[in-house]
This record gives structure tokens, C-alpha cells and sequence, in this order.
């Protein structure tokens, strides 16, 4: 075999000098696993339109919405299925909509999605460990397609919770909490 050809027999997985198998990975750690859900949830943009279905609980009160996202242009379509009421914004046109009323977004405004889009705004859940956040990620372990992301309250440590990261549609699908929860199903690409 040439040296020409050496690389390309390599990334076939095998190795051209005794044409045996790559050595297997090793399983990934618990932060390997951590460091793969962060970098889904930091990569939100990257993703395609799509929508789906919202069950949020929240003191005890269960909600349903339909979801319409854009990640790529950071806009959003979020109705109650129950009274109809509209939240959405377009970033591309400045238009925002809370509560079915028109209103003016400041420009560095921090989260302004409801809860239940916020799922697809990850950097805008409530887990990042900084001063504003009331939890902070302590470790991952993988299930399936899914990693769940341990969470800890900052100021109650005996208080825990889990975001759910789909690693096959690389987004969040699941947040959990003593004091609320919020679920992504039936979702599909919109116009794809």
C-alpha cells in the first residue's frame, strides 16, 4: 500500500501497517457525557424549524400548548391549547406577542419565551449555575438516544432536577423540577 493511500485505509477503520481492526473508544465518562449534552444545548441554533406538542405542569396545574420554533432565527409560535392565548415572537420582523397583547422587547431583553418554548432556547433555562440561575448542572448519564442532565438547586442543595437531551434530534425534549415540568412530544420538522 502506498503512503497515498495509507490515511484513507485508516479512517475505514483500518489500520493498513497489520490490517487489523481500530482499537475500540473507550466508554464515555460521566463528563464526556455532560461536555455531549452542553455542546447540544450551546448548538440550539443549528437546528431546524419544527413544532410539536407542550405539557407543562406547574404547582400542581397542567397545561397544554402547540409549538411552532425557529431556532435558527430565534423565533417562536406558542399557543394554550386551552384558552387560545397567543405568545410568539418573530426576530426577523421585532414583532412580540405576550399574552395575545403586542409588546416592545428590549433589545438585550433576557428570556422573553414562555415557559413552555423555552425548552427550545436552551441557554435560556434556568440551569447554567450562574448568579441568576436556580440550578446548576452536577452530572449526565446516558439512556438510549437521550442524556439526562442532573441538576441541584444553588441555594437549596437537597432540591434536584434533570433536563432530557435528545441526542438524535440534538435538542431538549424534557425539563424536571420540584416546581415545574416541561415536555416536547410529537415533534416534527416544519416544511421539511
Amino acid at each position: 500500500m502506498t503512503e497515498s493511500n495509507y490515511n484513507y485505509a485508516f479512517i475505514a477503520g483500518r489500520d493498513p501497517r497489520n490490517d487489523r481492526p481500530a482499537a475500540p473508544k473507550p466508554p464515555a465518562s460521566e463528563l464526556d457525557t455532560l461536555v455531549e449534552a452542553i455542546a447540544v444545548m450551546a448548538n440550539w441554533r443549528r437546528r431546524g424549524p419544527y413544532q410539536c406538542s407542550v405539557l407543562y405542569q406547574a404547582n400542581g396545574r397542567l397545561q397544554q400548548f402547540e409549538l411552532q420554533v425557529w431556532p435558527g432565527v430565534q423565533s417562536y409560535y406558542c399557543v394554550n391549547k386551552e384558552t387560545g392565548i397567543v405568545d410568539s415572537y418573530d426576530a426577523e420582523t421585532g414583532v412580540y406577542i405576550s399574552g395575545n397583547e403586542r409588546r416592545e422587547r428590549e433589545p438585550n431583553q433576557f428570556m422573553t419565551e414562555p415557559l413552555a418554548a423555552r425548552l427550545a432556547f436552551p441557554m435560556s433555562l434556568n440551569v447554567w449555575g450562574h448568579p441568576s440561575s436556580g440550578f446548576r448542572m452536577i452530572g449526565a448519564s446516558r439512556q438510549g438516544d437521550e442524556i439526562l442532565v442532573r441538576l441541584q438547586h444553588q441555594i437549596d442543595p437537597h432540591l434536584f432536577g434533570c433536563v432530557t437531551v435528545d441526542t438524535q434530534e440534538c435538542r431538549v425534549i424534557r425539563l424536571d423540577t420540584p416546581m415545574d415540568t416541561c415536555r416536547y412530544e410529537d415533534i416534527m420538522p416544519i416544511g421539511g
